[in-house]
């Protein structure tokens, strides 16, 4: 019998916090760190966890356990009764809230609830059934607001050889822990079979997104430009799996953790370190910049460290913030505007901004890395635009820096760079 304990549910890192209080420290956690892993699964061993499964369910939110399904038993109960084989807690869940059902070839599931069991966003229906099939993704009631837990996950299948020989993402990966999520993807670590090399697949959901927030069009030509990069100091895109519901980015693991998690950990960053990882954006930067491409939403949420010591830096994400919608993505960015250009904000709709807006954005984390403080003195009561047009950079921490000759050309650049 598998149970959950109705803990508290974690915040997604959709949206970010500004790094503090203008001339103050940071005081806040970054919404994602990715912490070291020093005891992976070999591919022999998960080979030999799933040997004697026909599917699992993987967790979507930390705060959901993961549910397999032994080839012992072909039927699962899922409720908050604890007669249930699975055990779910929740006042959204009813007694007996549905079942799972595999015959050996198929697995269906049937709706006994009141509030809803969904496969994807279709609502099945009380006392209706429906196939799940690989890749699915599971949840039992509507998606809550009020920080309790999302009991939501994705169906693994391995019940038969017809899957082992199916085509993509979920043929050639096995998927691990989840990572983040964001307002459109969720990330997760997963390795390949062939290999037993973890990556990271961002799991982009079509029917949650494209169209609604993301061009599709747009997406697929700027992954198409993305695949052909390659430079040490970027995330590179390892392969891209289309399937019908859904898009999978797998990319290159990073596993030191976020740019905003180091600089808070260690109080700000020295001098040297500062320029040298500043360098490794300057150098993702140009390279970018020569391929057409502009990142748009560079923060230090979006450079990620290696486990080097000292670490080197990767940015995460390049191109795919151009094919949001413009309005969606300010509103993802309300929490975070110190690193986004003005012109990002105030341009009028037929003037378009170019790569010069990655300059601001490397300004104000050069700003950060050093002070370990938000460059500007704003009221964040105002509306964005209000904000962005009306606040002023704090140069009074450069004021009484240990080294204040090295200062003064930090202070240059982060100048230059900001007005640029």
């Amino acid at each position: 019998m598998s149970s959950f304990t109705n803990a508290p549910g974690a915040p997604d890192m959709e949206v970010a916090e500004s790094f503090g209080p203008p001339g103050g420290s940071f005081d806040f956690e970054p919404l994602v760190e990715t912490q070291p892993d020093e005891s992976q699964p070999s591919s022999q061993e998960l080979r030999k966890q799933k040997a004697g499964l026909w599917g699992y369910l993987h967790p979507c939110s930390p705060d959901v356990q993961k549910v397999e399904f032994s080839k012992d038993l072909t039927t699962y109960h899922f409720g908050r009764n604890p007669a249930n084989e699975v055990v779910v807690p929740g006042i959204r869940i009813s007694n007996f809230h549905c079942e799972i059902k595999w015959d050996g070839t198929n697995v269906v599931v049937e709706d006994k609830s009141s509030n809803g069991t969904f496969i994807g966003t279709h609502k099945i229906g009380k006392n209706q059934s429906r196939v799940l099939r690989e890749g699915n993704e599971f949840s039992l009631g509507v998606r809550p607001t009020d920080g309790s837990p999302d009991y939501r996950w994705l169906y693994r299948h391995y019940g038969n050889e017809e899957t082992s020989r199916r085509q993509g993402f979920w043929s050639k990966y096995d998927m691990g822990d989840r990572l983040g999520s964001g307002a459109f993807a969720t990330v997760y670590k997963c390795m390949e079979v062939s290999t037993g090399t973890w990556y990271a697949v961002k799991d982009i959901a079509r029917n949650r997104a494209i169209g609604v927030h993301v061009n599709e069009g747009a997406l697929m030509r700027e992954i198409n430009v993305l695949t052909r990069l390659d430079h040490q100091n970027i995330v590179r895109l390892h392969e891209v799996c289309e399937e019908e519901n859904n898009l999978y980015l797998v990319m290159e693991l990073v596993e030191g953790g976020e740019l905003l998690h180091y600089i808070l950990q260690s109080g700000g960053l020295s001098e040297g370190e500062t320029c040298r990882i500043a360098y490794q954006i300057c150098q993702a930067m140009s390279y970018i910049h020569s391929q057409g491409i502009c990142h748009r939403d560079l923060k230090p949420e979006n450079i990620l460290l290696t486990r080097d010591r000292p670490p080197n830096a990767k940015v995460a994400d390049f191109g795919l913030a151009k094919v949001v919608e413009d309005d969606t993505f300010l509103k993802t960015m309300c929490g975070t505007p110190a690193y986004l250009a003005p012109e990002v904000v105030l341009r009028g709709p037929d003037n378009r901004y170019n790569d010069r807006v990655d300059s601001w954005s490397l300004g104000v984390i050069v700003y950060a890395m050093l002070t370990n403080s938000s460059p500007f003195i704003e009221n964040e009561e105002l509306p964005l635009r209000e904000r962005i047009e009306g606040r002023k950079i704090n140069w009074t921490p450069f004021h009484y820096h240990d080294s204040y000759s090295l200062c003064v050309h930090c202070w240059i650049l982060s100048h230059r760079l900001a007005c640029l």
